[in-house]
């Protein structure tokens, strides 16, 4: 149903495209654009004081976007901006300290990459070659997988390794993460020329993506996980 769904809503941009194309030629730009993520992982505030004592930090993940946009003018500074874009998320952690059982030094981490199809849409405000805007956006994760690592000190120097991988599952009984995704963008940039634009965007996950045995008891908020992503793209408009 979710893909049905997902499906409906790229259709429906694209119909609304074609529409627009047709009664309002002169005021529709097409683009293309691409970039660099950094992206992490929001958690609670409750979890990220517990984390912060167990010696536990949060570190972005470089990942990338592209895809394409529609630009249309509402007035000569303002437009609606929609758009269809592959995007890459997740998050890592890293620790070190003594190891509870043992007692010896280690440090490990997990790390997560996940690659959404997102749609944002965003009203735009435009002065000189300036602009900026914010808007909602609605994202489907298409594939995920993640890592983790584990390194032990012990006394006579030698040092006791261990890592696991594996993909990201979204559905049935051992299901990890959620596919669907939203929240909202804040973005800026710089019209270059008529065609070339560099942009600032920052994505405010704001559904909790976390799919664990935790989600029906009491326990909900405090393994609440939405996703963060800092993107630098480069833009070209048609």
């Amino acid at each position: 149903m979710k893909r049905i769904l997902a499906l409906l809503v790229i259709i429906t941009l694209a119909g609304s495209n074609d529409i627009f194309a047709q009664s309002d030629a002169g005021k529709i730009k097409y683009g293309v654009r691409a970039g660099v993520n950094a992206a992490y992982h929001g958690f609670s505030n409750a979890y990220k004081k517990d984390a912060k004592d167990d010696g536990y930090s949060n570190r972005p993940v470089v990942s990338f976007h592209a895809g394409g946009y529609v630009d249309y003018m509402l007035t000569n500074a303002i437009s609606i901006q929609g758009g269809l874009l592959l995007t890459g998320k997740g998050g890592k952690e890293n620790w070190a300290g003594e190891d509870p059982f043992s007692g010896n030094d280690s440090k490990g981490g997990v790390r997560e990459h996940t690659l959404y199809l997102e749609i944002p849409v965003n009203a735009v405000y435009k002065i000189g070659k300036f602009y900026a805007g914010a808007g909602p956006y609605l994202g489907y994760a298409l594939s995920g997988k993640w890592k983790e690592w584990y390194d032990e000190y012990e006394e006579d120097g030698e040092v006791i390794s261990d890592d696991e991988s594996g993909k990201i599952v979204f559905s049935g009984e051992n299901a990890y993460r959620k596919r669907l995704d939203a929240g909202a963008n804040i973005m800026a940039g710089y019209q270059i020329t008529d065609h070339i634009n560099v942009g600032l965007n920052f994505g405010i996950g704001l559904m909790n993506v976390n799919k664990t045995e935790y989600q029906a008891d009491e326990h909900r908020k405090y393994w609440s996980l939405k996703n963060r992503v800092f993107a630098v793209s480069v833009g070209y408009t048609f």
